[in-house]
C-alpha cells in the first residue's frame, strides 16, 4: 500500500510540477516583488521639494485644486495619505483615458509632480490575474490548486521515505549535478513546504472569491461574508474634502486616515478608510461611507460588527500579501517566493536526466532488429 502511494504521489509530483512549474516560478518571483511595491515605488520616487511657503487652510482642499486645474478633465479615484511625516500625499486620476498618479506636498497642497511605473503595475497585474481580466483570476486559482497539489505530493513522498531529518538537509555540494539538483529540490522542497501550501490555499481562496465567502458561510454557520453595496441618491461631491474626512474621523476614532475612494459613479458614496491599531489590513480595515452632496455619514463599516462569515472570509488576502507580522513575515513570504524557481530548476534537472538515462537503457536493450526497422 505505501508503494502505491509513494508511486502516486510521485506521479502527481512530476506531471502537475513540469508543466506548471514556470508558471509557479513566475508567480513566485512576482508576488515576492509586489510584497515590496510600497519600499520601491517610494525608493524609486523622486524627491520633490516644495517651493512655496504657504500654508493653506486646507492641505487637501489646495493639492485637490491643484490637480483639477492641472487636468481639468481628470476623473479622480483616490486619494491615498501619507504614512510618515514628509511624505506626499498621492492622488490617482484618469485623464485622457490613461492613470496618472499625482503627488501633492502634506504642508502646501503644492501639486509636486506624477510618477509612474508601469513596469511594477505589469508585475502586479500578472500575479493578481495574469494580466488577463476578469477570467484571469480564476486561471490564477487553478495555478494556486496545482501548487497546493505539488507542494502536498512532494510532502507525501518525503514521509513514506522515511528519511532521517539529518539527510534531509544534507547538500552534497562536490558532488555531480544530478546529485546537487536532487538534495537542493528535497531540502529546499521540504523546507518552503509549509509556506508554499500557505499561500497556494491563500491564493485559491483569492481566485475564487465568490466561492469562499459561500464556504465561509457555511463553515461558520452565518451568513454576510460579502461587504454590504453602499448606494445613494445620485449627487455629485459638493462639501469640501475636509469635511468628508472630519465626519469619518469623529465616527471611528482613535484611528489614522488611510485613503479617500471618491465615487466613481453618481449613486455611490464618499468613502474613507480608516486603519486602527489591531487592523491587519495595511490600508485599514474601518470603512465610513457619506453623502457626497452633504458629507453626512451615511454608514460605518468596523470589524468588530463583522459577522463570523465575513471575518473568515476577508482572512487570505492580508495572510497571502505578508499584510500582518511585520517586516519578518514579509521577508519569510518573499523567500518562499524564490523557492518554486529553484524547486522547478532542480526538480526539471533531475527529472530530465534520469529520464534520458531510461531512454537510453531502453534503447541498448532492443533487439537489433528492432533498432533497424526504425
Amino acid at each position: 500500500m505505501t508503494g502505491i502511494l509513494r508511486s502516486g504521489a510521485k506521479y502527481v509530483h512530476i506531471w502537475i510540477g513540469i508543466p506548471f512549474g514556470l508558471l509557479f516560478s513566475l508567480m513566485g518571483l512576482s508576488g515576492s516583488v509586489i510584497l515590496y511595491r510600497d519600499a520601491i515605488e517610494a525608493g524609486l520616487r523622486p524627491s520633490w521639494k516644495a517651493t512655496s511657503p504657504v500654508k493653506p487652510a486646507s492641505v487637501l482642499t489646495e493639492g485637490d485644486r491643484n490637480v483639477r486645474r492641472r487636468w481639468p478633465d481628470a476623473i479622480p479615484n483616490r486619494i491615498t495619505f501619507p504614512r510618515a511625516a514628509g511624505e506626499p500625499y498621492e492622488y490617482q486620476i484618469r485623464a485622457g483615458g490613461r492613470p496618472i498618479h499625482a503627488y501633492f506636498d502634506a504642508g502646501t497642497g503644492e501639486l509636486l509632480g506624477t510618477f509612474e511605473l508601469p513596469w511594477l503595475d505589469q508585475v502586479a497585474g500578472f500575479h493578481q490575474n495574469l494580466l488577463l481580466p476578469p477570467s484571469g483570476r480564476q486561471l490564477v486559482g487553478v495555478i494556486g490548486i496545482a501548487l497546493f497539489l505539488s507542494s502536498l505530493s512532494g510532502l507525501t513522498i518525503w514521509f513514506l521515505r522515511n528519511r532521517m531529518w539529518s539527510s534531509t538537509f544534507r547538500i552534497a555540494w562536490g558532488t555531480s549535478w544530478n546529485r546537487l539538483s536532487f538534495d537542493l529540490h528535497r531540502a529546499v522542497g521540504f523546507t518552503a513546504n509549509a509556506f508554499l501550501l500557505i499561500l497556494s490555499v491563500t491564493g485559491i481562496c483569492l481566485g475564487f472569491p465568490e466561492t469562499f465567502r459561500g464556504f465561509s458561510e457555511i463553515a461558520t454557520g452565518t451568513t454576510g461574508a460579502r461587504a454590504p453595496r453602499i448606494t445613494v441618491q445620485p449627487a455629485s461631491m459638493k462639501m469640501p474634502l475636509d469635511s468628508y474626512v472630519a465626519a469619518a474621523v469623529e465616527s471611528v476614532p482613535g484611528g489614522a486616515v488611510r485613503e479617500i475612494r471618491l465615487p466613481q459613479a453618481a449613486d455611490r458614496p464618499v468613502v474613507v478608510r480608516i486603519w486602527r491599531n489591531g487592523d491587519y489590513r495595511e490600508e485599514g480595515s474601518n470603512q465610513v461611507s457619506l453623502d457626497p452632496a452633504t458629507a453626512e455619514v451615511i454608514a460605518v463599516d468596523k470589524p468588530a460588527n463583522w459577522s463570523a462569515a465575513r471575518k473568515l472570509a476577508s482572512v487570505p488576502s492580508p495572510i497571502h500579501y505578508a499584510e500582518w507580522g511585520g517586516s519578518v513575515v514579509k521577508t519569510l513570504w518573499a523567500i518562499a517566493g524564490v523557492t518554486p524557481s529553484v524547486l522547478f530548476v532542480s526538480g526539471f534537472w533531475f527529472w530530465f536526466v534520469g529520464y534520458r538515462a531510461r531512454s537510453r537503457k531502453v534503447k541498448r536493450s532492443e533487439p537489433a532488429g528492432v533498432l533497424a526497422s526504425r
